[in-house]
């Protein structure tokens, strides 16, 4: 950079990446902060590509049109390092601040983007947790309100439906062999499906996702029922779906059934 003595010194101190590039998207130009944050020397970046650390299938080519229209550009993305590491970054561009030379300044929103993350993840938990204690409150309240076992399991069905959104809620008990789960009651089962969902049980084994909730006693989720080795193939040839949750029915340790 043609810059005073008191520019470069700033630029050099700057924690901000600083970059310079020419027409081509050629990096002519950086300060310490972009070398660090890039993973290269500047002699090392001086003549790479802005495309070269940027995600596959950006399309930087109409991106970079509409900002040389423009003049200038702010936004995030991910800069991908020759290590292969990815940075999140937050970005200003300011186009032809001298002729055939461009600006970008850059900072590294890592901390931000981990803490939004952890955010996130905190709140979706406590989501969980709220609606699993609506749901065992709901369970609670519909065990007490009737005897009839068939139509207590289509109420639990119908409030599990409800408490995780789900499209369709099955409640299955196992034969005497431990081998197939014939259902019992149902939720929201598809007009479609109704026959086939009252006559044809679920294999436990030979379906490893059904053995796995029942030999470790726990719910098992999919969300690529067709991609997954586990499901099987014929059940889901009878039942096509995408996304699926099987919670084993217990008694005194033991798996009867599941929903």
């Amino acid at each position: 950079m043609s810059s005073p003595p008191e520019s470069e010194a700033l630029l050099a101190a700057a924690r901000d990446a600083v970059l310079v590039v020419d027409d081509a998207r050629i990096f002519v130009d950086a300060n310490p902060a972009a070398c660090r944050l890039l993973g290269l020397s500047l002699r090392e970046l001086v003549g790479r590509r802005l495309d070269d650390f940027l995600e596959p299938g950006v399309d930087i080519d109409t991106a970079w049109r509409r900002f040389l229209e423009t003049g200038e550009q702010t936004g995030e993305l991910k800069v991908i390092r020759p290590d292969g590491q990815v940075r999140h970054v937050e970005y200003g561009a300011t186009a032809r601040f001298v002729a055939s030379r461009h600006l970008a300044i850059l900072r590294d929103i890592a901390d931000r983007k981990r803490a939004e993350a952890e955010r996130a993840e905190l709140l979706r938990r406590e989501q969980l947790r709220l609606r699993e204690t609506e749901t065992l409150l709901a369970v609670s309240r519909t065990l007490g309100s009737t005897l009839d076992p068939t139509e207590t399991m289509r109420r639990v069905a119908r409030e599990i439906a409800l408490a995780l959104g789900a499209d369709m809620v099955g409640a299955y008990m196992a034969d005497t062999a431990q081998e197939s789960l014939w259902p019992v009651a149902g939720y929201h089962v598809p007009p479609e499906m109704l026959d086939a969902f009252r006559r044809i049980p679920i294999p436990i084994k030979n379906h490893p996702a059904i053995e796995e909730a029942w030999s470790q006693r726990r719910a098992v989720w999919t969300d690529d029922m067709p991609g997954d080795p586990r499901v099987d193939p014929e059940a889901l040839r009878q039942f096509p779906h995408q996304s699926d949750m099987f919670v084993p029915i217990r008694v005194k340790d033991r798996p009867v059934g599941g929903f």
